[in-house]
């Protein structure tokens, strides 16, 4: 009899007291897209059976499928507390009147975690679960999350330019100077010349001819030998100007005329200042 109420007392005690020892958290809401490095994310557990309005410690760790090498930050409401599960860094919650507690905790996957070493891919996810002074981990089942890690730029080397050799300036030509032209002076006109003296020698009729040929350019009979032989010879292409030439021969006959008057006035002048002297 005495036994049988022991057994009964040790059923109540076990009924009514909570254990103290920590039950594993059960994960019921976590991402199932893919996450960004840096980028937070939440996930929602619950556990129970806990000491009644007790401070429990909980972390986030990822870790490739099959591996223990543990990564992930966790928020503690103030910071960001990243480091292995033995560094102490946590989120502290506490349980309810029935040794209970809900509710989110968030995590990121930070690109300055020296435990990350890895690239993207496919990893695991759980939450630990810690008493006030415990340092063993009671840990949740593990969900898949896919993580993505962008690629690093490769540097996109800038190629030197090459440098375009200037071409030398072109010299600017020096104008020549201008050849002056030659002027070639022309006689003055007939009536600009002095008239020169008449001799009053006695010019025979021998040396008419060779009189006419050797004027001086500046006589009037010299300017108009000059005259005839500067004339141009016609053009044989040309058919001759008749009315032209019967013109020249006219005045030709009419200058030899006159030629022949002052000739013989000439001689008759001084025929008679040879007889009067004698």
């Amino acid at each position: 009899m005495k036994a049988v109420i022991v057994s009964i007392t040790a059923l109540l005690f076990l009924y009514f007291v909570n254990p103290v020892f920590a039950t594993a958290p059960v994960i019921t809401a976590y991402p199932t897209g893919t996450l960004s490095l840096d980028t937070p994310f939440t996930v929602t557990a619950t556990m129970s059976g806990l000491t009644n309005n007790a401070t429990y410690r909980l972390r986030i760790a990822v870790a490739q499928p099959g591996t223990s090498n543990y990564f992930g930050s966790t928020y503690d409401g103030g910071a960001w507390q990243m480091g292995s599960i033995t560094d102490g860094n946590f989120v502290n919650i506490v349980t309810d009147g029935n040794g209970s507690w809900e509710g989110d905790i968030q995590g990121k996957i930070d690109s300055k975690d020296p435990n990350f070493t890895t690239g993207s891919g496919t990893y695991d996810l759980k939450i630990g679960s810690y008493t006030q002074t415990g340092t063993t981990a009671t840990w949740s089942d593990s969900v898949s999350i896919t993580i993505t890690v962008p690629p690093t730029p490769t540097p996109t080397l800038t190629p030197t330019p090459t440098p375009t050799p200037t071409p030398p300036p072109t010299p600017t030509p020096t104008p020549s100077p201008t050849q002056e032209s030659t002027i070639i002076p022309t006689s003055p006109p007939a009536s600009e010349q002095s008239a020169e003296p008449a001799s009053e020698q006695p010019v025979s009729a021998s040396v008419l001819g060779d009189n006419m040929a050797n004027q001086p350019a500046g006589s009037p009979l010299g300017d108009l030998l000059s005259s005839e032989k500067d004339i141009i010879p016609p053009d044989p292409t040309k058919k001759p100007d008749t009315t032209f030439q019967t013109i020249s021969m006219a005045l030709g006959i009419i200058l030899i005329a006159i030629c022949a008057i002052l000739t013989f006035r000439i001689i008759k002048k001084g025929e008679l200042t040879q007889n009067e002297e004698e």
